[in-house]
């Protein structure tokens, strides 16, 4: 195992007005053209807010690495929004939800991104795998994470911060390649590609959706509202107003009419649903999300089960990818021709 004292080969640039940037890029282009792939991660503060404030942008251009101080050095016009908009060039970062709404709130628009959690949870190595931990089963190399709760809004930065910012790219490009090479070979590679489409456009319950209005308009965590356990709870209860308020923190029981009204307009289907079908296929969801070693909520939650269960059809939102993984088996089980049997104390399917 490598020492966890980083010897970078790469150049460290700390960019901290826009003359810096432009510099960086002018003598950057004297030698380089621009490459196919950058590498990026961003650290922002979001504490105690709804909307992140980006503080620091990190992004590895072959044998150079940039950290750049977007409090003190504004990207949204710069030629660093070209390049993330182009879709010729690839994005690389790891886990990327958060990291892609954060530039989107800064108005950087992100196209062509990979996400190497994704990448590597089609590899087989799990999900969420951290990216210190990928880095060490790809690299063999350790890596601090001293800095991951820093406070990055605050200046001076100190150096410990910089080198923790910038070997958060230092590693995405061993790591793209290694993962890219497996997922072409089991032509997996665009399933990267269409998880991060599916990210971009997954719709979040009426809930959800109604607390992260609140949140927002207060600029506010949305937890702070109404905490996700309880949301989820709220879900599956009953319609009576004197049981949603019971289970309200105190400073949301004014939120129960609203609550009320939202859980009434649900479409009232799960009495419908067959639950010894439901509970067979929760089991074969958990069985196929075993063998890939990722956990079965990823493949396919609650909802989408009951909405199987219902109408015996795949749900189109959930994407090809998750088709091409499950659909196969639960359409043979719909008609009879595979089951769920166990076999050396594991559950397996087995086709009849």
């Amino acid at each position: 195992m490598k020492n966890n004292l980083i010897k970078y080969s790469t150049e460290v640039n700390m960019i901290e007005s826009i003359d810096e940037l432009h510099a960086f890029f002018y003598r950057y282009f004297l030698t380089h053209t621009m490459p196919s792939e950058v590498f990026f991660d961003t650290e922002f503060h979001k504490r105690n807010t709804y909307w992140p404030l980006l503080c620091i942008l990190q992004l590895k251009l072959q044998n150079h690495i940039l950290v750049i101080d977007t409090l003190t050095c504004p990207i949204t016009d710069s030629y660093i929004a070209t390049i993330f908009a182009d879709h010729d060039i690839v994005k690389v970062c790891h886990a990327c939800e958060q990291d892609l709404q954060t530039l989107e709130h800064a108005n950087i628009k992100v196209n062509n991104c990979f996400d190497t959690q994704i990448g590597a949870a089609f590899c087989k190595f799990g999900y969420p795998i951290s990216y210190q931990n990928l880095v060490e089963s790809i690299t063999q190399t350790l890596i601090e994470k001293s800095h991951q709760n820093s406070c990055w809004d605050k200046r001076p930065l100190n150096p410990d911060m910089i080198t923790y910012a910038a070997q958060d790219v230092a590693f995405l490009d061993t790591i793209f390649y290694q993962l890219r090479y497996n997922l072409k070979k089991t032509k997996r590679f665009h399933w990267v590609a269409e998880e991060i489409d599916f990210i971009k456009r997954k719709k979040k319950s009426t809930l959800y959706i109604w607390r992260d209005m609140i949140a927002a308009r207060k600029n506010l965590p949305p937890t702070w509202i109404i905490d996700n356990k309880t949301l989820h709870k709220l879900g599956n209860m009953t319609n009576q107003i004197t049981e949603i308020r019971s289970v309200l923190p105190n400073q949301a029981k004014r939120y129960a009419k609203e609550i009320y009204s939202i859980l009434n307009a649900y479409p009232k289907q799960k009495e419908q649903i067959d639950t010894k079908l439901q509970s067979s296929i929760t089991l074969m969801m958990k069985i196929i999300a075993h063998n890939e070693n990722i956990p079965p909520s990823w493949i396919c939650d609650s909802e989408n089960i009951r909405f199987i269960c219902a109408n015996k059809l795949f749900p189109k939102l959930l994407g090809n990818w998750r088709k091409k993984l499950i659909w196969e088996t639960i359409h043979l089980f719909l008609n009879g021709r595979c089951a769920i049997a166990l076999r050396d104390n594991e559950f397996q399917i087995v086709k009849l």
